[in-house]
């Protein structure tokens, strides 16, 4: 199995050194595991891969998993991962067999192709961001984090971008909160 990075080469992806954490998040579209990879903390966000939904009349993809992989390509490639304003990109894995990794991919046994994901930074103690609770400097920084992306050419369609939003604590380097997209 390959994997395809940002950098534009393919590393070898043995399924054996795959181990399966927890489950984080359950959608029509995608499941997001923790898991370790070679003994090292990933989240594993897997896609089921239905008919391809084609194009919006505006043009916009709307395959959720190529528009998530560009999304992280670009933002890689732009700096925003080295920033830390999303998890680093460590590339994408086409074609997964859910054979080789049951029970864990059983959700997607069934699809009509086999799904794909895309391999991302760990970020632990990672919680979903809440306006109630959260700094005014947070906001801030989400909103020069917000900047960086749409540099990199992402622009978030969601209407409820706080629902895809991570706060790492401690994790800018000084002890602070850091706001993820995922």
């Amino acid at each position: 199995m390959r994997t395809y990075n940002p950098f534009g080469f393919t590393l070898d992806f043995e399924p054996s050194n795959v181990h399966f954490i927890q489950k984080l998040k359950t959608s029509d579209v995608s499941e997001i595991f923790h898991i370790s990879y070679e003994e090292h903390p990933y989240f594993l966000k897997v896609f089921h891969m239905g008919d391809d939904p084609g194009f919006s009349p505006d043009g916009r993809d709307l395959c959720r998993y190529r528009c998530e992989s560009q999304a992280y390509f670009s933002l890689s490639r732009h700096g925003a991962c080295d920033q830390g304003i999303v998890p680093q990109f460590y590339g994408v894995l086409e074609n997964l067999d859910p054979s080789i990794f049951e029970p864990d991919l059983e959700a997607f046994k069934g699809d009509k192709n086999q799904p794909c994901g895309i391999l991302l930074e760990y970020l632990q103690d990672a919680s979903t961001f809440t306006s109630d609770e959260r700094s005014e400097e947070l906001f801030l920084y989400s909103t020069e984090a917000l900047k960086q992306i749409h540099q990199a050419r992402v622009i978030h369609n969601d209407p409820h971008p706080t629902r895809n939003l991570l706060v790492a604590s401690g994790h800018r380097g000084n002890g602070e909160d850091r706001l993820d997209g995922l």
